[in-house]
C-alpha cells in the first residue's frame, strides 16, 4: 500500500506519497498494458475519465493501484475492457481487497451476477478480438459452452476467433460458449 507523509512547509501541509514495491510494480503493469496497446498516458485518462494526476501517480506507484475506489476500478477496467478476475490477476490484487476491487459490470466481465454453473476452460490458440476486446494467443479463457443465447459469445473462425453478441455471430463461425471470465496471457 503507499504510504502518505506530510510535510510542513510554509503552512500549507504537502501531501506526499512514498510508493511500496507492491504499489511500483502495480504501476509497472499499467504502463506495460498502455505501451502494449499504444496509449499515451494523458490519452488514456481521457478515456477512462481519471485525471491525469491520478494515471500518473498510479504509473509511479506513487498510489496503489491495489487501493483505488470501486468507482475507479469501473473506469479502469472499463477503459482497458477487461474483466475483474483478469485485472485481479494482471495487477497482483491481494485476495482481501478483491471483494471492493471489483465491478458491477454484467457477468463475464464484472459480478453483476453469478457465473454459470458449467464451465470449460479453453486456452486460445491464435488472438480474440471483437466488441472491444482484444486478447492475445495464450489467453485462458473461461466459457460457459450450454449458455449459447446471451452474453458475449466466442467463435473460432480460421485462424482467429471472435466476440460476438447472439444476434452478431458470424455465420461461418463455430460458437464455443459464452465467456464467462478471462485469466491473462502467461508472461515469460
Amino acid at each position: 500500500m503507499a504510504r502518505s507523509r506530510h510535510d510542513e512547509g510554509s503552512g500549507k501541509e504537502a501531501r506526499k506519497y512514498v510508493p511500496t514495491a507492491e504499489s511500483v510494480r502495480r504501476g509497472q503493469r499499467l504502463e506495460q498494458w498502455l505501451k502494449e496497446h499504444e496509449f499515451e498516458a494523458s490519452e488514456f485518462s481521457r478515456e477512462a475519465n481519471i485525471s491525469k494526476m491520478s494515471i500518473s501517480l498510479y504509473l509511479q506507484g506513487k498510489l496503489d493501484v491495489a487501493n483505488m475506489r470501486q468507482r475507479t476500478v469501473e473506469k479502469l477496467l472499463g477503459a482497458m475492457h477487461v474483466s475483474d478476475s483478469w485485472a485481479w490477476t494482471f495487477f497482483d490484487i491481494p485476495e482481501a481487497r478483491r471483494k471492493e476491487w471489483r465491478t458491477f459490470r454484467d457477468a463475464p466481465m464484472g459480478h453483476g451476477e453469478e457465473a454459470p454453473q458449467q464451465v470449460v476452460t479453453f486456452l486460445l490458440d491464435a488472438s480474440l478480438s471483437g466488441e472491444g476486446y482484444a486478447l492475445p494467443e495464450g489467453t485462458t479463457l473461461t466459457l460457459d459452452p450450454l449458455s449459447l443465447t446471451r452474453g458475449l459469445l466466442v467463435c473460432r473462425l480460421p485462424g482467429r476467433y471472435v466476440l460476438a453478441r447472439p444476434d452478431a455471430v458470424p455465420a461461418q463461425g463455430e460458437v464455443l460458449g459464452q465467456l464467462v471470465k478471462v485469466a491473462p496471457a502467461a508472461h515469460e
